[in-house]
């Protein structure tokens, strides 16, 4: 599988604790399945620069990062 969806490199991503889902993360936030490969969300929070360090809530509902200006943070549903 690739991650043809983003437009820079890849910054971070995580798997979710369910082991259903990968986060990718570079200037936009991208969820795949992992069952089809398939994309399953893209979140452009419309920050200022590329996004690093992704993390996932426990639950999996949540994701965040920060640019690699700190200038802003994002949050968003997973699902």
């Amino acid at each position: 599988y690739s991650l043809e969806g983003h437009q820079f490199a890849v910054f971070g991503f995580c798997l979710t604790s369910d082991l259903r889902y990968i986060v990718s993360v570079s200037n936009k936030f991208i969820t795949w399945d992992l069952s089809t490969s398939d994309l399953a969300r893209e979140v452009n929070p419309g920050v200022e620069g590329i996004m690093q360090n992704l993390v996932l809530s426990p639950n999996n509902k949540h994701a965040a990062a920060y640019t690699n200006n700190n200038q802003a943070s994002s949050q968003f549903s997973i699902r």
